[in-house]
C-alpha cells in the first residue's frame, strides 16, 4: 500500500516517534500522540497490491519457517507459492479496513 506525506507531516511523525518505538505505519500510536490531525484515504485504492512478502525485515531469517517459504517463493512451487499468495491476500484484507474514530 502506498502512501503520501506531507513533509510537515514526516517531520511531526520523527519528533513523536524519535527513539523508534513504533513500525512507521503505526497510525493508532501517531494519532494518540497528536502527531496526526486527519488523515485522507483515496478509495478506490490508486494501486493494487502484489501479495509479495514483506521486506521490512522482522522476521528472524533463521527460523526454519522463513527458510521453507523463501524456498518456495524463490521456485514458485506450484499450489505452495498460490496458498502464500492467498494467505497475504487474505492478510492484506484483514488490515486493510482501518476505521478512526
Amino acid at each position: 500500500m502506498g502512501k503520501i506525506l506531507l513533509l510537515s507531516s514526516i517531520k511531526c511523525l520523527v519528533e513523536k516517534n524519535d527513539k523508534i518505538r513504533v513500525v512507521p505505519d503505526a497510525w493508532h500510536y501517531f494519532r494518540k500522540q497528536k502527531a496526526l490531525d486527519s488523515i485522507y484515504c483515496v478509495y478506490p485504492f490508486a494501486a493494487r497490491p502484489g501479495f509479495l512478502e514483506s521486506t521490512i525485515g522482522y522476521v528472524n531469517k533463521k527460523n526454519f519457517v522463513f527458510k521453507v517459504k523463501k524456498l518456495i517463493e524463490k521456485y514458485k512451487v506450484p499450489v505452495l507459492y498460490s496458498l502464500l499468495k492467498l494467505n497475504r491476500k487474505k492478510v492484506w484484507e484483514e488490515t486493510s479496513r482501518g476505521v478512526f474514530k
